[in-house]
């Protein structure tokens, strides 16, 4: 009993002396920061194999494939105590390789981002691989430490939201390493699919901060989404999956 107690104690020192520290983001007027994410993007159809076939024949993309690249070049418009007024322009390329069809479009975006990455504004629905990092915890954390959060999100196959669990899983210098997984449900009706509905949210990946700039620097998500029911002793419905890599760095200069 006495070796319980001691090994309990040393235990417990362990976990007080490692060395915490604050998720926080820095924003400095003027700063101009590049992100670039590259995206694969697969939908499928789920369908009894008949009724599955009588759609391919008739020329439908059954099985859906895009590769897109976002990239975003920000200025830090403003800073205050309380949020930093960002300005993005965000192009977006695009390639349906089933059709062969190629896109690029392009749009600014404002957002007002706290510290510990909340976005201003009411209503509002991220992407998951955008709302994996969102709202950081405000308290100290070292090696170890979780903290849950729940947002919501926008998906491929309609809104919903998620719960997603977060772990410092290693530090190495000032690179902080954290592992997240998220689960949750699709419940918006936006492809006009109720009787599919509820859908399911499963996201895992890693996000790397740098303590020394403050800002994430790499995300890697694998992410899939479903809304799938049974039928004719089959199933029916969609099946998506993504995978998203995502690098941020700080840049000199102006918006090209």
């Amino acid at each position: 009993m006495l070796a319980l107690v001691i090994a309990a104690m040393h235990a417990e020192t362990v976990v007080s002396s490692r060395p915490l520290f604050l998720l926080s983001l820095a924003f400095h007027p003027k700063q101009s920061i590049y992100q670039r994410a590259q995206i694969l993007d697969k939908n499928d159809w789920i369908l009894p194999k008949k009724r599955l076939e009588r759609f391919r024949r008739a020329g439908f993309t059954i099985n859906e494939e895009r590769h897109v690249v976002v990239t975003a070049w920000t200025t830090v418009e403003s800073v205050t105590s309380d949020a930093a007024k960002l300005s993005s322009l965000v192009r977006v390329r695009s390639y349906d390789v089933r059709r062969n069809i190629e896109s690029d479009d392009q749009e600014n975006v404002s957002v007002e981002v706290t510290a510990n990455n909340h976005r201003l504004g009411g209503g509002l629905r991220l992407e998951e691989a955008e709302a994996a990092m969102e709202d950081l915890p405000t308290h100290p954390v070292g090696i170890g430490s979780s903290w849950t959060t729940r947002e919501r999100v926008s998906t491929e196959l309609g809104s919903g939201s998620a719960l997603f669990h977060h772990r410092i899983a290693a530090v190495d210098g000032d690179v902080v390493e954290i592992a997240v997984s998220a689960r949750g449900s699709i419940t918006g009706a936006e492809y006009d699919l109720p009787k599919l509905l509820p859908g399911t949210i499963e996201l895992i990946g890693m996000a790397w901060f740098d303590r020394k700039t403050r800002g994430f620097f790499h995300e890697s998500y694998a992410i899939h989404n479903a809304i799938v029911k049974p039928a004719e002793h089959e199933r029916i419905g969609f099946d998506n999956t993504q995978w998203v890599d995502v690098t941020s760095v700080t840049v000199r200069g102006t918006v090209p």
